[in-house]
C-alpha cells in the first residue's frame, strides 16, 4: 500500500493525480448535470446553486457544504450572482481535487472558516467541531459523543490562539501544521469521496466505502487497574485529539482487536502500552 508519508513523494503524487483524473473524467458529465438540473428545479436558476450542491453533496454537513460552496465561488471571482456556472463549477472543482499537498490542504480548510486573511477563535471552534462530528459520525459502532468535548476544544482554542481574540491564517494553518497534523485528513478525505461520487444516482450518494481514520478505542488493560476504573479512561474527544496529533500506530487498534460498546473512552494503559513498545531501545 502507498504511503502519503513515505519518502516516496513523487511516486504517490502521480498515482494520486492519475486516480482523481480517472475519476474526474468518468463523473464530471453527469456530476453538472445532477447539479444543474437540481438548481433548476429548486432555484430557477441556470447555473449551480448552493442550495442544490447541499441537498445533491453535502445533505448531512449543511455549514461544511456552505463554506466550501462559498469558497469555490470566491475563488472563481464571481461578484455578480451567488451561483456558479456549470464549466466555472468543473474547473474550481478540479483544483481542489488536485489538491495533495498537506500544508496546502489545511490552509485551504482554514480559509473556509476564516474572514479575510484572519480567523477568529469561533470559526477555529467550527472547524474542530467540523473534523470530531466527522471522525465520531463515522465510528464503526456508531456515531459517539463526549461530556469532555467543550473543554478539549477550548484547550486547543487556547493553545493556538495565545489569548488572542483571531490570528493570521498562515499563522493558524502553520500552527496545525506543526501541532495537529491529521486534524484536516478526515475532512478532506470525505469531502473529496463525496465530490468524486455525486455523479452516482441520488440514493446512492451515502458514503459508503468510504473510510476514515477514525480513532478505534481498544478495551484491553494491559497493566493492573485501579479501582476507580474512571481513572483508566480516556474521553473519546481526548483520543480524537491525540489520533489527529500522533501517527495512527498509536490509536489505530490491532488486526486482533475489535472495539466494544462498554463505554467512550481508550484504555490509558493500553495507549502508554503502545507509546512504550513504540519507543523502546
Amino acid at each position: 500500500m502507498l504511503s502519503y508519508h513515505s519518502t516516496n513523494r513523487p511516486l504517490i503524487t502521480t498515482y494520486l493525480q492519475d486516480t482523481f483524473k480517472n475519476v474526474k473524467e468518468k463523473g464530471e458529465k453527469r456530476k453538472k448535470k445532477i447539479l444543474a438540473q437540481k438548481s433548476l428545479e429548486e432555484d430557477s436558476i441556470q447555473g449551480i446553486t448552493c442550495r442544490a450542491f447541499t441537498n445533491i453533496v453535502f445533505p448531512r454537513y449543511s455549514d461544511l457544504s456552505e463554506r466550501l460552496f462559498k469558497y469555490f465561488h470566491s475563488c472563481a471571482g464571481v461578484t455578480k450572482h451567488e451561483w456558479i456556472s456549470p464549466p466555472v463549477f468543473k474547473q474550481q472543482a478540479e483544483k481542489f481535487l488536485g489538491i495533495i499537498v498537506d500544508s496546502q490542504q489545511i490552509e485551504v480548510y482554514v480559509k473556509m472558516y476564516a474572514e479575510g486573511s484572519d480567523i477568529d477563535q469561533d470559526g477555529f471552534r467550527q472547524l474542530l467541531l467540523q473534523a470530531y462530528k466527522l471522525a465520531m459520525d463515522h465510528y464503526p459502532e456508531g456515531p459517539q459523543t463526549c461530556k469532555q468535548l467543550s473543554n478539549i476544544l477550548q484547550a486547543v482554542i487556547d493553545c493556538a490562539f495565545h489569548r488572542k481574540s483571531c490570528v493570521s491564517v498562515t499563522f493558524l494553518s502553520h500552527w496545525i501544521e506543526q501541532h495537529t497534523p491529521r486534524l484536516i485528513v478526515g475532512i478532506h478525505r470525505y469531502v473529496v469521496h463525496m465530490l468524486s461520487t455525486v455523479y452516482r444516482e441520488a440514493g446512492q450518494l451515502a458514503s459508503a466505502g468510504l473510510e476514515l481514520d477514525t480513532p478505534v478505542l481498544e478495551r484491553d488493560i494491559l497493566f493492573p487497574t485501579s479501582e476507580n476504573k474512571e481513572n483508566d479512561i480516556l474521553p473519546v474527544s481526548e483520543v480524537w485529539l491525540l489520533s489527529s496529533s500522533l501517527p495512527s500506530f498509536y490509536t489505530k487498534p490491532s488486526l486482533h482487536h475489535s472495539p466494544s460498546s462498554s463505554s467512550n473512552g481508550l484504555s490509558s494503559q493500553t495507549f502508554l502500552a503502545k507509546m512504550f513498545s513504540e519507543w523502546k531501545c
